[in-house]
């Protein structure tokens, strides 16, 4: 369960975990923004009830997070998130990393390896609208509507997204747009929501926000299909990209990507409230070597 908001006075002001988005109202680098988020119960991985966040960042630069009304926040519907002292990167770094994969000629494309395992339990639930969260350069989602769907890709990145449009821009619609706040869509506006490695990247108090707009987004019987980083991909990433522990299973790495890894009663208890929930533990190997390369889980709910 997420956490609730304190009732009465306490509660005017919270902090509110933010991303990297573009925001008129603020100056600081969107890349080395902070997110406050409270300490967290390693055996429950609960965070404590908000309190009064505090101007204190030492940095010469705004605070990076805001302090926002909370009946504002209540109003559009959106339920606040008590976050401090966490980091994740922000649109800067993203921009960053498809610029330079851009001019590498070196496009993160998995081929199907995310999306064929999806067909057929897309085929079998009826759906026919699908929004994609953190879609990257589009390469998913052209596979999924070259099956036929109409699919909706947003990402947090306005370069990816620039990327996605140009090759990809007659075969479904890209937004950008952050997953990681209220998104533009009435409840229950898509058949599927899918999201490959795109999801993992956020600590606790996020991801739990991001988890449960999924609820909100998908239709009475519609399927969320997902692929996230599993605990057994740690020590792999480790091996070449050195990381320093935030949280639990939650690392910043030297390049400023943060990383959150899955245990299996931890997307269990995420996914409270759906259906059929099906988890398995895929081993990716490398392209040449066969050797282990990545471990994920690979999760199909219904609503």
């Amino acid at each position: 369960m997420r956490p609730t908001p304190r009732s009465g006075k306490q509660r005017s002001n919270v902090a509110f975990c933010r991303s990297g988005a573009a925001d008129p109202t603020r100056t600081a680098d969107p890349a080395s923004e902070r997110l406050r988020c409270p300490p967290f119960n390693r055996q429950t991985r609960h965070p404590p009830q908000a309190t009064k966040a505090h101007h204190a960042t030492g940095s010469g630069r705004p605070p990076a997070w805001r302090l926002i009304h909370s009946e504002n926040l209540e109003s559009s519907g959106w339920r606040l998130a008590q976050c401090r002292h966490v980091v994740h990167a922000g649109v800067e770094f993203w921009d960053q990393f498809f610029r330079q994969r851009l001019e590498a000629g070196n496009d993160l494309d998995w081929e199907g390896v995310w999306t064929t395992p999806f067909l057929a339990p897309l085929r079998q639930a009826g759906v026919r609208t699908v929004l994609e969260l953190g879609c990257g350069t589009g390469n998913d989602a052209a596979r999924l509507a070259g099956e036929g769907y109409l699919v909706t890709a947003i990402d947090l990145s306005a370069e990816a997204i620039g990327q996605a449009q140009a090759r990809f821009g007659a075969l479904a619609t890209f937004l950008v747009a952050d997953m990681t706040q209220r998104l533009p869509f009435p409840d229950g506006s898509f058949d599927a929501v899918m999201s490959n490695v795109a999801m993992h990247m956020f600590p606790d108090c996020v991801t739990r926000e991001v988890f449960t707009q999924v609820g909100r987004l998908v239709r009475t019987d519609g399927l969320f299909v997902f692929h996230v980083n599993s605990l057994e991909d740690r020590p792999l990433r480790a091996r070449n990209l050195p990381a320093r522990e935030i949280e639990p299973d939650y690392v910043t790495e030297e390049s400023g990507q943060t990383m959150h890894f899955f245990s299996e009663p931890y997307l269990r208890e995420l996914l409270a409230g759906w259906q059929q929930v099906q988890l398995v533990p895929v081993q990716i190997p490398h392209h040449t070597t066969g050797n282990p390369f990545k471990h994920v889980w690979r999760g199909i709910a219904r609503r």
